[in-house]
């Protein structure tokens, strides 16, 4: 599916549909009413699209154009042209993060105000997705944001050995998250197939980082 949203071309991968049913089928077998297993799933959707956003304005506002998003079934991704400053891409990555962590405070605030039991447990499932994907995407451990924004300080501070610290931090943070993906499976956790993913994409581009040339 592709569309364009804000005048940004925005391209779904059928993958994304493939993920949302597991989610769903995820949030029935935990007795969640439909609506909110459901809702769970395009907030998750959404909340994607909403950070990858960040980066899209980021990138537009440094001139860093043509820019497109792709959303998959694990994430997403906002392509647009090099910078060249390390401190502009540092802005771009905190970008994404950002707005999720803005959308998760502002949804805690109106839960708040709201009390509608299916409004709030949706506000609430708003604030919670925003706040943990940011968090999450802010680990050391490239290609995710807070590899990314790692590399992008220590190439200011430290560029001969910027992808080498980078690289061996991120797999550090990769053997940890596997680690904890596999405490997950043996305890019955749903989520250790997407935490595993992470682990091992993440581990893969942090070797070839480490044993890539100094840039």
């Amino acid at each position: 599916m592709n569309f364009r949203l804000l005048g940004f071309p925005v391209s779904v991968d059928s993958s994304v549909a493939l993920i949302g049913l597991m989610w769903l089928a995820y949030g029935l077998r935990d007795r969640e009413p439909f609506v909110l297993a459901l809702g769970g799933v395009l907030i998750i959707f959404t909340s994607i699209l909403w950070h990858e956003l960040g980066h899209a304005f980021a990138a537009r506002a440094f001139g860093l154009g043509p820019i497109d998003i792709a959303i998959h079934g694990f994430g997403g991704l906002t392509r647009h042209r090099p910078s060249g400053r390390p401190w502009k891409d540092l802005l771009v990555t905190l970008a994404g993060p950002g707005n999720g962590l803005l959308l998760g405070v502002v949804a805690l605030v109106a839960q708040r105000f709201v009390h509608a039991d299916l409004a709030s447990d949706l506000i609430r499932q708003v604030a919670f997705i925003n706040l943990f994907w940011s968090v999450f995407n802010l680990m050391p451990m490239f290609p995710m944001d807070g590899g990314q924004a790692l590399y992008a300080v220590l190439r200011i501070f430290a560029p001969a050995n910027a992808h080498r610290i980078t690289g061996g931090i991120g797999l550090a943070m990769a053997a940890l998250v596997m680690a904890f993906a596999i405490f997950l499976v043996v305890n019955g956790g749903g989520t250790a197939i997407f935490l595993g993913y992470f682990a091992f994409t993440s581990g893969q581009r942090c070797w070839q980082l480490f044993n890539a040339r100094a840039r």
